[in-house]
């Protein structure tokens, strides 16, 4: 009788990867791509002013960071209410963390969930980038990832300090970032909580309309909804004695100037403008809705006179610029401060498309502090998202504000 030996086993599996591997592969094969063209992204920051790309004979020690995570949930639950501190476990680094400062400049996390879905969580240093040149990094990663040709990819320039020179040493009030840095406007250590509101685009042209005045004709929708959420948040405040309020927005300076042409500069182009209120008639909403236009109009002419005037004194404008808005802050036992950043107008969910269509939902879990706005424009493009920051006992007060839950939901289902 013929005898058969086994000599070995073993489980064979297709020879083509899965999809997720695949996806990260590609991700990952573009990212790299696009951070050789953004070198300053792969270095490390010395010195406050200095940005290493070499990486001296370690190899860990410059490039960008990268986690792949896997998932347990479909993406759909996940959806249906998104949790706001879970939404930070898909970021690749604690954006508070003690390490923020010499941490690589540029984070990426790749999270994918059991049904096949995935999330991008991207973190960029704000001492070397601000949103405008996060999203052309994005844009250049995009069209990478898409084989587009090299004479079709974006341009950029890291030419801002040809604008923005650091210290003269034949100008004494001209001071270099290691002698005196901007002061930081956003470090409270207070405890606050933080909600999504969403205002889709029905919810945003009442909005407008209420909002509108002789004084203000056609609000913007940015304009409407920060007006609302700073009368909301001030109806909430919990401190009595203050009668003011000041609610301080930060500018793209690109968009406000001609000359010198800034538009594909890459770096931290952001001026900050404060419009101040006192309680009462002051607080109303189309007159908070002038104020802000006015504020941003004031600061834009400014702008354009300073950069007119020539690149010597641009840094030292600028910096003066920051110490007022640091002003501001100084003085927030006079009276209740808030902060506002826009993310409208910019396309993310045009330009966050790496091959498989546009994305579901795009949102901004970044580090929370109390008084704090962050608008978001819907996937639709004629709504806001709006990330509210406060305290728990203001919070308690604002998310139950019957002129706030008449133009907006309380995170509702994404999808």
């Amino acid at each position: 009788m013929m005898k058969i030996g086994i000599i070995k086993r073993e489980t064979i599996k297709p020879s083509i990867s899965s999809s997720q591997t695949v996806k990260a592969q590609r991700l990952k094969k573009s990212f790299s791509e696009a951070l050789t063209l953004c070198y300053p992204f792969s270095g490390r920051i010395e010195n406050n002013i200095t940005i290493r790309f070499d990486d001296g004979g370690d190899d860990e020690d410059c490039g960008a960071y990268y986690i792949e995570a896997r998932i347990d949930t479909p993406l759909s639950s996940f959806l249906q209410q998104p949790d706001v501190e879970v939404l930070k476990k898909f970021l690749p680094n604690e954006v508070e963390s003690p390490k923020a400062t010499t941490m690589p400049l540029l984070l990426l996390q790749i999270s994918f969930f059991n049904c096949g879905g995935l999330a991008v969580g991207l973190c960029i240093s704000h001492r070397l980038a601000d949103l405008v040149t996060l999203i052309k990094f994005i844009m250049l990663w995009k069209a990478i990832a898409h084989d587009t040709e090299q004479q079709r990819l974006p341009l950029f320039a890291f030419d801002a300090a040809s604008y923005f020179p650091p210290k003269d040493q034949d100008h004494d009030h001209n001071l270099a970032a290691d002698e005196k840095p901007p002061p930081v406007v956003l470090n409270w250590p207070d405890k606050c909580v933080t909600k999504r509101f969403v205002f889709d685009g029905s919810q945003v042209a009442a909005l407008k309309a209420k909002a509108a005045s002789e004084y203000a004709q056609r609000p913007s929708r940015v304009e409407a909804v920060s007006a609302l959420i700073w009368r909301c948040a001030w109806r909430s405040n919990t401190m009595i004695n203050l009668k003011h309020s000041v609610m301080v927005q930060f500018m793209d300076i690109r968009k406000r100037v001609e000359s010198p042409p800034l538009e594909n500069t890459m770096g931290n182009l952001v001026h900050y403008f404060g419009t101040v209120a006192e309680e009462g008639n002051e607080m109303e909403l189309p007159y908070l809705v002038a104020q802000l236009r006015e504020q941003i109009r004031k600061c834009s002419e400014n702008l354009v006179k300073t950069l007119a005037s020539g690149t010597s004194t641009n840094s030292v404008e600028l910096l003066r610029a920051q110490e007022t808005a640091g002003d501001f802050a100084s003085r927030i036992k006079y009276m209740k401060l808030y902060l506002c950043s826009s993310w409208c107008n910019f396309r993310l969910y045009d330009y966050a498309d790496f091959g498989w269509g546009k994305p579901i939902w795009i949102f901004t879990a970044g580090s929370s502090k109390k008084n704090f706005f962050r608008l978001m424009e819907t996937k639709e493009g004629d709504g806001v998202e709006a990330w509210v920051s406060l305290s728990n006992e203001e919070m308690a007060l604002f998310e139950r504000d019957d002129q706030l839950l008449a133009f907006a939901s309380s995170n509702p289902s994404v999808l």
